[in-house]
């Protein structure tokens, strides 16, 4: 019998010239794909230097607004809602944002256009509780304004995206939307309740200023710096407590408005990082709305951030016989000096459009369609493009996230709400509750 193992069969043996022709096609393809690769590389190469070549060419203007167009801008304070409740009475189908509002309004800072020419990306929205003359009850104004600015959202939905998580920055970036954050000003607005305050958080709020223009039962405002005997002397017990709250909510401290003790005592207490939406470097112009280098150098440790305003009040210091105005250029000696202090990872903008009057504001930073000019003007000075990146809104967006983290480790170890009640006796003397101009 025959072995058929000896031997492989005819089918299975291949030719001396087939194997040879095998290997000349895969030299043939390997030869194709380094062509290629070639071919890419020679392309690649010149657009890369021409690109490079483009960009030193780049006016600083020209820079800054592309650097604006590669990540998001984000503004820590603006009172558009504020605006809107002033002089449209909250009627929003009676004002279209969408046309230039100076048209209509002696004094705005603020529309659609005007907020796309400036290249923002995003805005903490400011639920604000005073400014007109009359008396209004602050827990029902902070509603309103909520309301006031999801509707806003709602009724412009190709320009405007409701943000309540740090990642939704940059989706709505990646939109082309302008992210809306809702923020308080004034713990005034949750009436010393820590169930309002988590009511607010449901309904969208993000952030929230301890005090405004004056203390709280629970917290002093920044004009009690100098007083030798401030109602508080900081944060109360329950003070503290609203922090913690906070910090188990994920909701950002804002502690623009409030004493230099506040700012200690909750920079002490916070798991989380804290921010001043809208405040200077105290060390240029020393009202007590801005900050002192200790308690910056104190934030830094805690991995906030100071988002500075383009007011004149509190970049300039101006007396109120002074009619010069505070200049662009006085806004960025804010940036340098705070950079040169902590560095920039502790820096963002915090205009504080649409608080007042137009006249309040620095030449050249006049109202929203101006943001690119501030990114200009430093990086005449000498900033880099990834430090200007920062300040736009990385800053703000890895403190956010940061805040979140501190809400989901607490949540995983099962801290639940804080039920406690501010004592009676300190709600006695609660005249700031409401206001009036």
């Amino acid at each position: 019998m025959a072995d058929q193992t000896s031997g492989s069969s005819p089918a299975s043996q291949e030719s001396p010239a087939a194997a040879s022709l095998s290997k000349n096609r895969v030299l043939l393809a390997v030869l194709a794909v380094l062509a290629l690769a070639g071919l890419a590389a020679a392309i690649a190469v010149p657009l890369a230097n021409r690109a490079r070549a483009r960009r030193q060419e780049e006016t600083p203007m020209e820079q800054a607004r592309r650097i604006l167009q590669e990540v998001p801008m984000i503004d820590g304070h603006n009172n558009l809602p504020s605006r809107l409740r002033m002089d449209a009475r909250q009627l929003l189908q009676t004002v279209d944002l969408r046309q230039d509002l100076r048209v209509i309004y002696d004094v705005t800072e603020n529309d659609i256009p005007r907020l796309r020419q400036g290249l923002s990306s995003a805005h903490m929205w400011a639920a604000k509780m005073t400014c007109d003359s009359q008396y209004r009850d602050a827990v029902r104004r902070g509603f309103t304004q909520v309301d006031l600015i999801k509707r806003m959202v709602r009724m412009y939905p190709a320009d405007f995206m409701l943000v309540t998580e740090a990642d939704g920055i940059m989706e709505a970036f990646e939109q082309n939307k302008i992210g809306s954050v809702i923020t308080l000003e004034s713990g005034h607005a949750i009436d010393s309740s820590l169930a309002l305050l988590r009511m607010f958080y449901d309904l969208g709020v993000r952030g929230m200023t301890l005090t405004w223009q004056c203390s709280t039962p629970w917290a002093d405002y920044d004009g009690e710096t100098n007083n030798p005997n401030p109602p508080h002397n900081g944060l109360t017990d329950f003070g503290k407590l609203v922090v913690r709250e906070m910090n188990r909510l994920g909701m950002i401290v804002d502690l623009s408005h409030v004493s230099d003790k506040v700012m200690n005592d909750a920079l002490d207490i916070s798991e989380a990082p804290l921010h001043f939406s809208h405040s200077g470097a105290y060390a240029i112009c020393n009202t007590t709305r801005n900050v002192k280098d200790d308690v910056l150098i104190k934030m830094k440790e805690k991995d906030g951030i100071l988002m500075i305003p383009f007011i004149d009040d509190f970049i300039g210091c101006r007396s109120n016989s002074d009619t010069d105005k505070v200049q662009l250029s006085e806004v960025a000696d804010h940036f340098n000096y705070v950079r040169n202090l902590i560095g920039a990872d502790y820096l963002g903008i915090g205009s504080g459009f649409d608080c007042c009057t137009r006249d309040l504001f620095a030449e050249g930073l006049e109202d929203a369609s101006t943001y690119p000019n501030l990114f200009a003007e430093l990086l005449r000075r000498g900033w880099t493009e990834e430090e200007l990146r920062k300040i736009a809104g990385q800053n703000l967006i890895r403190v956010w996230r940061r805040v979140e983290a501190v809400r989901d480790r607490l949540a995983a170890e099962g801290v639940t709400e804080i039920e406690e009640l501010i004592p009676e006796e300190d709600t006695v003397d609660d005249t700031c509750r409401t206001w009036v101009d």
